[in-house]
């Protein structure tokens, strides 16, 4: 299974993607809701963790999008 998190808060992202790669889920780590929605558009995503406070938009608006 395939998740993509979005967090914008480095330390953050990097101790939750260590957590979940040692659960034995694949992990794409992205920091935007524009990088988020690029990585959607051309990847094979099975679970979206979302921020809702990212630096470029709302994560909500993420959410509408996807």
């Amino acid at each position: 299974m395939r998740i993509l998190l979005v967090e914008d808060d480095r330390p953050l992202s990097d101790a939750l993607a260590l957590s979940l790669k040692n659960a034995n889920y694949a992990v794409d780590c992205v920091y935007t809701g524009a990088d988020a929605m690029t990585t959607l558009s051309i990847g094979q995503t099975d679970i979206v963790v979302l921020d809702l406070g990212l630096p470029d938009t709302d994560g909500l608006n993420v959410l509408k999008s996807i």
